[in-house]
């Protein structure tokens, strides 16, 4: 017969007609004299401990949680509680029970047993199944225990970046049995049904911050591959907080049927709407055709939303460190041969253990101090600069070797199947190596900097732009022909792609004036001397322009709050008394101080003017631009808004660990298994619930997908809100 199953609290009592069974029965662990015994409530139990000593049954409820002294004066007994030891005169005729009664209402220790007591007894139930007559009892988890423990399984899955078979690990069992025997070790794929509901659940806590606060959002996109030759976008917004924080949150990670313009702007109009948000400011993409077209395609649709920025002039930012990465890609090719022999070196050296053992014996005969030799990763400028950084130091290590290791000679000039190479580096390719570190150091150091994603950078664009210049201008002024000739190379691609102020986003520079260690003039002085007076004095003009018309509009959209900040003080009426008898004398002064009033707030300084005038900072590479502004908010209440938001604008699309990467970013092998909503889920959540590390960084196993991609062609992704498993 079908079995039925009535969950009931597993406290002592009576489960069913004739049958008495307790929880220590089933968990005698947990009543063993190495825990603390949970303690009895008050109740009218009737204690038989006192039939022992010929007395009476004692009937008070205060027994259950007293003993009396047995070796006392009968004249003056007394009682001991069971959880704290404090003891009471107890005499029958005399103090009776109360004082005890009273003292378990203020002992501690008491109170807290009690609530072991009902937390370990909310853990577990009592199932019931009848079969026909017979009945048997067993402890299971209480489901709402079930599903917290669960909830944290799939937050500890996502977080930690695990597999979902994380939990049929061996160990997580053995954990997991330890922790409580009675839990039911969820599947893999019930972990990643849970998974799914955490990140709906944090979505739609987003979601709400968007729609209720109207947060303006700047964004960033990046494009992405699976190892199955996948396309996916990650949209991620960037907001400040009310609390002067920067904000990153991947908003979506979606595939995409291609990287053509209209379906990139069309995927990220589509988020925005998902998220409610109708206030963006800028969107900061690499600098490719398709990405122009889906900028132009979100200014056309959002253009006229009320609260669009300046007509959204200024929404399409590009990437600084794609920049660089072009910068440095076009400045070594005239000595990209050296890099390459100087790789194959290495390679050569690092490629068995004899090979090695050789050359480090030649850097010990040449009394070399270097780090050991590091082999990079082509087209990450990063690693290449530490490979050439330490090869040239051993530079006569790999001469030595080439006079005493007839086999690296030969095993660089050609390869096993006769194809000529490029033979060992010499020594013009070593002087190009050590020209080349000098070089990629520079702009490795500025990726670096301005591809943090966890502290605002927009402002630095104007710092990193002039010290960038200064090392180029110096450098095209030395006397070694190699490094002038690579100088001037570098610094033409240099001016092109960060220098030519008609391409250049001007909110780049509007950043550098809410500086306050800049503002307007160390702008003005910068300029000159690159540009020249003239030109100077244009591009000045030019930013104040944009700068006073982002000003207005935010006086606007500042109200009457703003208002008040901007007017002064206002006249105080209570302070006038009104005589009928002077009142046509008091309406004349009245229409002349509204006369007088409006001229002066016409002549006195704006807020705007005022931050301009005022003293800049003290030069400190320490300095916390947004904690500065959180403490001058009161001061200047408009432009600590525009500065929120100007200051929340990445310059880079990439985190620092890929910024100097060619390559493109690819989505390891286990979220590349996955299906395209589960991988949202799961890389989402994860940056909601932490700050994540980069996307791609994973070197876990690979899971059968077969699941993921039944559960997102199956199950409705709202409906798994509601799917209890």
């Amino acid at each position: 017969m079908k079995s039925q199953m009535e969950p009931m609290e597993c406290s002592d009592g009576v489960v069913n007609a004739g049958t008495t069974t307790s929880a220590a029965d089933y968990s005698p662990d947990f009543y063993s004299p190495d825990f603390d015994s949970p303690m009895p409530p008050i109740m009218e139990d009737v204690d038989s401990r006192g039939t022992s000593y010929g007395r009476p049954p004692l009937k008070s409820k205060a027994w259950a949680h007293f003993t009396r002294a047995k070796d006392g004066d009968p004249n003056s007994p007394k009682a001991s509680c069971n959880y704290c030891g404090r003891s009471y005169k107890c005499h029958s005729k005399k103090q009776g029970t109360s004082s005890m009664l009273h003292h378990l209402t203020i002992c501690k220790h008491y109170r807290a047993r009690q609530s072991r007591l009902a937390a370990s007894k909310s853990k577990l139930i009592c199932e019931l199944k009848k079969d026909g007559d017979s009945t048997t009892a067993s402890l299971a988890i209480d489901k709402c225990v079930e599903k917290k423990i669960r909830a944290a399984i799939a937050r500890m899955i996502i977080v930690d970046g695990l597999p979902f078979r994380f939990v049929e690990g061996q160990g997580f069992r053995d954990f997991m049995r330890t922790i409580d025997s009675k839990f039911p070790i969820p599947s893999c794929f019930t972990v990643m049904r849970d998974c799914v509901k955490l990140y709906l659940l944090e979505k739609e806590k987003l979601r709400n911050l968007f729609t209720t606060s109207g947060q303006r959002v700047c964004l960033t996109t990046s494009m992405w591959t699976s190892t199955q030759n996948l396309n996916y976008i990650c949209i991620t917004g960037h907001f400040i907080g009310n609390d002067w924080k920067l904000n990153r949150r991947i908003m979506n990670f979606c595939k995409v049927p291609n990287y053509e313009g209209v379906t990139i702007g069309r995927v990220i109009e589509s988020c925005l709407l998902d998220f409610g948000i109708d206030n963006i400011f800028t969107i900061t993409v690499d600098s490719t055709t398709s990405n122009d077209t889906a900028i132009d395609y979100i200014r056309r649709r959002t253009k006229y939303k009320v609260g669009t920025i300046l007509d959204n002039e200024f929404i399409h930012m590009r990437c600084c460190a794609h920049s660089l990465n072009l910068i440095m890609t076009e400045g070594v090719k005239d000595v990209n041969e050296s890099i390459v022999k100087v790789r194959n070196a290495v390679a050569y050296v690092k490629s068995t253990p004899s090979r090695f053992d050789k050359f480090k014996s030649c850097v010990e005969m040449q009394k070399i101090q270097s780090k050991g030799l590091c082999l990079d990763v082509p087209n990450r400028w990063n690693s290449t600069s530490m490979m050439l950084d330490v090869a040239e130091k051993c530079q006569s290590a790999f001469e030595l070797l080439q006079e005493s290791d007839g086999q690296f000679v030969h095993h660089l000039s050609g390869d096993e199947r006769g194809r000529p190479g490029l033979g060992p580096p010499d020594c013009n390719d070593w002087d190009n190596v050590r020209v080349t570190v000098k070089f990629l150091k520079i702009f490795y150091d500025v990726a670096l900097r301005i591809s943090g994603s966890l502290h605002a950078n927009s402002h630095l664009y104007f710092h990193e732009l002039s010290v960038v210049h200064q090392h180029l201008q110096a450098l095209c002024e030395s006397s070694d022909n190699l490094l002038q000739s690579m100088a001037e190379r570098f610094k033409a691609n240099f001016e092109k792609y960060w220098v030519d102020f008609e391409k250049v986003n001007l909110m780049l520079f509007v950043a550098a004036v809410l500086d306050p260690r800049y503002k307007l003039d160390a702008l003005e002085f910068w300029f000159t001397e690159v540009v020249g007076i003239e030109q100077a004095t244009e591009l000045v003009a030019k930013l104040r322009r944009v700068i006073d018309r982002l000003y207005d509009q935010y006086t606007k959209f500042g109200g009457d709050i703003c208002g008040v900040e901007l007017s002064g003080a206002e006249p105080q009426s209570s302070s006038i008394s009104i005589n009928s008898s002077k009142q046509g004398f008091l309406n004349f002064m009245s229409r002349y101080y509204k006369i007088r009033t409006s001229q002066n707030n016409v002549e006195c300084k704006s807020e705007l003017d005022q931050y301009l005038t005022d003293d800049i900072e003290a030069p400190n590479e320490n300095f916390d631009i947004l904690n500065w502004w959180k403490l001058k908010s009161t001061k200047y209440p408009i432009l600590a808004q525009i500065a929120k938001l100007v200051l929340a604008v990445p310059i880079s699309t990439i985190d620092s660990e890929s910024s100097l990467s060619t390559n493109g970013q690819v989505l390891d092998h286990f979220r590349s298994s996955l299906s395209p909503t589960t991988v949202e889920a799961i890389i989402c959540a994860q940056n909601w619930l932490k700050e994540a590390p980069p996307i791609g960084y994973d070197t876990r196993d690979v899971m059968v997908d077969a699941e993921s991609y039944k559960l997102e062609s199956e199950i409705s992704l709202r409906n798994i809100l509601h799917d209890d498993d």
